[in-house]
């Protein structure tokens, strides 16, 4: 089976979220489950890109996505424990963890220059951590 026929098929099985902008991230399953997320973490979506959430927190605006994948390694980044995940981290500019299956990212923007401070995330870690 081809990756387009599989792409279209898990995108055909998934909700679509309402953006304003073309993309195809948000008709996927990932995106279904990042808008569970985010309810249950308590966040509104302020906007979506087409390719990723955009949220406020701590008084940042700040860009959140997730997607399947089997990777774990952030060679570059550095490891820190938060909301009960290992949550690696670059220059205050982005943040991934592992929810089951899938990598979930945060970076700053699209008015922020740096994340809020990581305990900040702990409530999302938490969602993501808990949502199927």
């Amino acid at each position: 089976m081809s990756l387009a026929v599989l792409f279209v098929a898990a995108a055909l099985a998934a909700p679509a979220i309402p953006c304003k902008q073309p993309g195809e991230w948000p008709h996927t399953r990932d995106a279904a489950w990042l808008a569970q997320v985010l309810h249950r973490a308590g966040y509104a979506r302020t906007d979506c890109t087409g390719s990723a959430f955009v949220i406020r927190l701590g008084g940042r605006d700040l860009y959140v996505w997730a997607f399947t994948s089997g990777s774990s390694r952030f060679p570059h980044m550095r490891a820190l424990h938060v909301g009960g995940a290992t949550v690696h981290v670059e220059a205050r500019l982005r943040a991934v963890w592992r929810a089951r299956r899938r990598l979930v990212w945060v970076e700053a923007g699209p008015t922020s220059h740096y994340l809020p401070r990581l305990s900040r995330l702990a409530p999302l870690i938490r969602a993501s951590l808990q949502v199927g």
